[in-house]
This record gives structure tokens, C-alpha cells and sequence, in this order.
């Protein structure tokens, strides 16, 4: 019965989404246009593997496609990507269900989920190809693929509620937020390091490798050898391996259960803070605020007073240090030593990383507000003041990481000459940008978890509006890059010094521009965004 209630809630959560929030729905339709076709295409090429390819090669790309798959939905919400949503299930520790029964339901309400959709076409595939191969080929590898996708969303699950738990605890999360961006550095150094030498590698070599061989015993490599069992007529290994992933999904639940209990272990919900605290914390934010001189001042200082106390802010900047790392070891690695044009590539691509990392703080500027926005809009303030005031506070802290990295990389691969070029570049898409999430935080706010974690309050269907918007916008960049490239590249680098100011004159008229439409778009949306980025009462 709970569980039944669970799936109901969550059905009722979805069907809200999209019935009240039309760019859910929106961003939704976006996701399946762009990414669709790159689902079809894997699911086609398994396919036609598994049907025309020998098969034991037609075993081994299933084992790639499954490894890959599970891979995105497991390690992604340790990367800050997050394939299913994750409910707040605090919320429901009022009513007297156990943690794992919530757990469960987590599990089964991914099969509400939009996003699910992506692993169906894969899994039919391969449900389709075995059945050329006899109707107990299409059995085997209908529970096959039946335990492989309940094991990866339980185990996705898992991560993304554990993580959310052990956040909650001030002692563990300045550890996870050390560890999850060195996970990430480490995943991108190898992604990077493999595919510079994919070229070199012997395939042949790798797929007859201890390393290849020893991913049978991961749940995608237990559930392709199931279906290349069965399509080879091997039944007792089919049925063997079939039972070992079943005993691999039951251990997954079980473990993934206890883990997320624990996590939640003690957990109290509504109890205030203590009372010296709060006013300790007060008395140090009117200090503050009563040196700032003015009211866009103020909000700058009221801006640096979030961005040194809340842990979305610590994670975000670790987030963007992770990406400059990374950046800088992808110049460094292809650029040192390299020609002119490769050093070139390397530099743009490098600093490119840290414009895309400054979305997440652009393009959602009243989502630290939480249950204080209706207290920040209640003041007597121009909204164009308060928009300049956090995105100046915002430029401040992210211009100086832009410009130190963009000098720092510059020195290393001894390309000084590129200064002139990047330097205007970072600044002027940096403002670009923040233009530009002026008019995403107004119409698309979301809600910020206390702990660095997203919530439901972002949808992934506002998600893929986002990435829409953000892909529609990068016609604003085209002027500014013209400005640096066109003298560069066809005409000559002293016409720098008129196409940099004209650049900086567009910038600067685009931002003005901004701040005109989106003053008037706030006063209008102003109890929309009160809703939306408010915390959950405990």
C-alpha cells in the first residue's frame, strides 16, 4: 500500500510538472529532439551488431552499449549530473514509512520519468536482435535487460539520495565536496588520456585483455554474457549468468537501501538552529551591510555574504576550479610543444570550459534566496538596482578566476601573443552571459538544496531548456568573436585596437538591454520566483 501511494505521489508530481509549468514541458521536447537521435543511433548500431556481426563481437559491443549506459546514469550524479530526479525524501520522514520503502519507491518512480525513455531504445535492441535468434534468445534477454535496468536505477538512486543525505551533515560535506570534484578531474583526465590514444590502441588486443574480461562481473557485463549465452544456445550459462545478475540486483537493493538509510540515519527534521547562532550570524550580516556604502552596495555585500556561507557556493566554485584543472591539462598536454594552430585550438578550448561552468551561477541568481526572497522583493528597491548588484557580485567573483587562468595558460604554452585576444574575449562573453542569465533566472528560477544538490524545483525538462536557450543564445557571442577573430585571422592584429572597443560598446549596450526587459519581466514574475526558489518547511 505505501509503495502504491509512493508511485502516486510521484505520478501526481510529474503530471503537475508538466500540466503547471510549461517550459518543463518545453524543455521535455528539447531533450528528446537533441539528444533522441543519439539514443536511436546507439540502439541501431547495437542492433545491427547483434545481428550481423559475429557473436561474440556482437556480445562485446553490448557489453560496451550496457557499460556505457550504466556508467552515465551510476557516475553521473558523482559528476553533478543527475539522469533521474531524486525526490527530497526528508519531506516524507513525517509519516511512519521505512527509509528503504522510500527507497523503493525512488526507484520505481523513475519509471515516470522522462529520461527513462533514453535507455529504451537500447534495451529493445537489444531484445530485438537476440529474438533472430530463437524465442529463448528474446526470453533470456527480455530478463536480462529487465534486471540490468532495475540494478542501474537503483544504484543511480542510491548515489544521488546518498550523496543528499551525507550532505546534510556539516562534517562530511567539505569532505564530499573535495572528493567529488577530485573523482571528476580524475574522469576527465582519463576520458581525455583514452581518447587522444584510442587511435594507437589495439583493439583487438584490449578486447582479448584481462581488463576487458574482468567487466564480466559488473552487472552490464553479467547481462551481455547472459544474451550472448543465449543467442549461442548455451543455456545452463545463460540461466547461470541470468542467476548471478539476479543475485548482483537483490545485493543492490539491499546494500543501496542500508547505505541511504544510514545516510538519513538520526535524521531530524524542523529543529531550528540555535538561538546564539542566529544572532551571532545576524549581527555579522548588519555589520556587514552597514559598511556597504549605498544600496548596490549593500547587495554586493549581502551577495559575498552567500557566496562564503552556503555550501551550493563552495560546491559551484570547486565545480569551476575542477574545470579550469581540467582545461589547463587539455592545453598543456596538446598545445605544449605544439604548432601554432594546435596551442591555439588548445587555449580557446581550455578557456571556453570556464565560461561553460559560469552557467550555473549566472543563470540562476535568485536561487540562493530561498525563503528570503519574499523579504528581498518586499524592499523598496528598483529591480534594475538589484539585477546590477549580484550580477556585479557575481562578475567578481568569477572575472578574476577567468582572467588568472586565461594569463596562466598563456604563459605555459608561450603563447603571450594570445593575451590580446582572449583577455577581451573573457571579458566580454563573461558579461554576455550574465545578460543573458538575467533573462534565464527571471524566467526559469530554480530552487537551490542547502546542501549543493539540485532539487526538484529544476526539472529535467527545464534542464533541456536551459541547454536550448543557452545553444539559441550563442548568436550574442557571434560580434564579440568576430571582433577578436576577424583582425586575427584575416586582416591585421592592430585593427584590434578599434574592433576591442567596438566589442566592449556592444557588450556593454547588450547588458543594458538586458537590464531594461528583465526589470520589467521580474516585477511581473516576481511570486512565480518567490515559489519556485522557496525551501520546503521540514
Amino acid at each position: 500500500m505505501a509503495l502504491k501511494r509512493l508511485l502516486w505521489l510521484r505520478w501526481r508530481l510529474t503530471l503537475r510538472g508538466f500540466t503547471r509549468n510549461k517550459s518543463s514541458l518545453v524543455g521535455s521536447i528539447i531533450g528528446l529532439v537533441v539528444l533522441g537521435p543519439y539514443a536511436l543511433a546507439l540502439a541501431g548500431g547495437l542492433g545491427y551488431g547483434l545481428v550481423k556481426l559475429d557473436l561474440t563481437l556482437g556480445e562485446d559491443a553490448l557489453r560496451a552499449a550496457l557499460l556505457l549506459l550504466a556508467g552515465i546514469w551510476v557516475v553521473g550524479p558523482l559528476l553533478g549530473f543527475q539522469p533521474n530526479e531524486a525526490q527530497d525524501i526528508t519531506r516524507l520522514f513525517v509519516y511512519p514509512v521505512p527509509v528503504r520503502t522510500l527507497f523503493l519507491g525512488a526507484i520505481l518512480g523513475c519509471f515516470l520519468e522522462l529520461t527513462t525513455l533514453f535507455l529504451l531504445p537500447t534495451l529493445l535492441a537489444t531484445v530485438v536482435g537476440a529474438a533472430f535468434h530463437g524465442v529463448g534468445a528474446a526470453l533470456v534477454a527480455v530478463t536480462a535487460v529487465s534486471f540490468f535496468l532495475f540494478q542501474t536505477l537503483a544504484a543511480s538512486q542510491a548515489v544521488t539520495l546518498a550523496l543528499q543525505g551525507v550532505l546534510r551533515s556539516r562534517k562530511w560535506r567539505d569532505v564530499v565536496l573535495l572528493v567529488v570534484p577530485l573523482f571528476w578531474i580524475t574522469w576527465q583526465v582519463g576520458v581525455q588520456t583514452l581518447s587522444r590514444d584510442a587511435v594507437k590502441t589495439d583493439w583487438r588486443a584490449f578486447l582479448a585483455s584481462p581488463l576487458w574480461d574482468g567487466l564480466n562481473f559488473l552487472p552490464s557485463g553479467l547481462a551481455a554474457r547472459a544474451v550472448g549465452a543465449g543467442m549461442k544456445g548455451l543455456w545452463p550459462l545463460a540461466i547461470a549468468y541470468l542467476g548471478a545478475l539476479g543475485l548482483v540486483t537483490v545485493a543492490t537493493l539491499s546494500l543501496s537501501g542500508w547505505l541511504v538509510g544510514k545516510a538519513y540515519q538520526g535524521e531530524a527534521v524542523g529543529v531550528p538552529a540555535p538561538t546564539g547562532t542566529r544572532k551571532k550570524a545576524q549581527g555579522s550580516t548588519r555589520r556587514r551591510l552597514g559598511r556597504a556604502r549605498g544600496i548596490l552596495g549593500a547587495i554586493v555585500q549581502k551577495e559575498w555574504a552567500i557566496f562564503t556561507r552556503d555550501p551550493y557556493f563552495r560546491l559551484l566554485v570547486m565545480n569551476y576550479l575542477t574545470m579550469l584543472v581540467i582545461g589547463a591539462f587539455s592545453a598543456l598536454s596538446r598545445g605544449r610543444g605544439s604548432e601554432g594552430v594546435s596551442s591555439t585550438i588548445a587555449l580557446w578550448v581550455a578557456t571556453s570550459l570556464g565560461l561553460v561552468q559560469q552557467t550555473r551561477l549566472s543563470y540562476n541568481i535568485f536561487g540562493a534566496e530561498a525563503n528570503a526572497a519574499s523579504l528581498l522583493f518586499a524592499y523598496p528597491l528598483r529591480r534594475r538596482v538589484l539585477l546590477l548588484g549580484k550580477n556585479l557580485a557575481n562578475l567578481s567573483a568569477i572575472l578574476p578566476l577567468n582572467l588568472l587562468a586565461t594569463v596562466g595558460l598563456c604563459a605555459a604554452l608561450h603563447r603571450p601573443d594570445m593575451l590580446i585576444v582572449l583577455v577581451p574575449w573573457m571579458l566580454c562573453a563573461s558579461v554576455v552571459m550574465t545578460a543573458v542569465g538575467n533573462a534565464v533566472s527571471v524566467m526559469l528560477p530554480q530552487r537551490v538544496n542547502p546542501n549543493g544538490l539540485r532539487t526538484r524545483g529544476a526539472s529535467g525538462g527545464e534542464g533541456f531548456l536551459q541547454f536550448g536557450i543557452t545553444l539559441a543564445a550563442l548568436v550574442l557571442y557571434v560580434p564579440v568573436l568576430a571582433a577578436v577573430l576577424v583582425p586575427t585571422l584575416w586582416i591585421e592584429s592592430t585593427w584590434l585596437w578599434l574592433t576591442v572597443p567596438l566589442a566592449l560598446c556592444y557588450t556593454g549596450g547588450l547588458y543594458a538591454l538586458s537590464l531594461r526587459l528583465t526589470e520589467g519581466w521580474l516585477l511581473e514574475r516576481e511570486p512565480q520566483i518567490i515559489a519556485r526558489v522557496a525551501r520546503p518547511e521540514s
